[in-house]
């Protein structure tokens, strides 16, 4: 799941820290594509319901 440090600029999804700016964010169906500092990052879901979630989290993190 998602977990948030306090105090700091990173969060973290499934155990790997994402780090801000974040930028380039591209969905397609149950996947989402995003760059951040630290490069690139492709993450895929399960369902809409799931990706939709994590595209808004994404959003208010950034």
């Amino acid at each position: 799941m998602i977990k948030e440090v306090n105090n700091l600029q990173a969060q973290t999804f499934k155990n790997s820290p994402i780090q801000t700016p974040i930028s380039n964010i591209s969905v397609h169906k149950n996947s989402i594509a995003y760059t951040e500092v630290n490069g690139k990052r492709h993450v895929e879901f399960t369902s809409k319901k799931e990706t939709r979630a994590y595209l808004e989290w994404l959003l208010n993190f950034s």
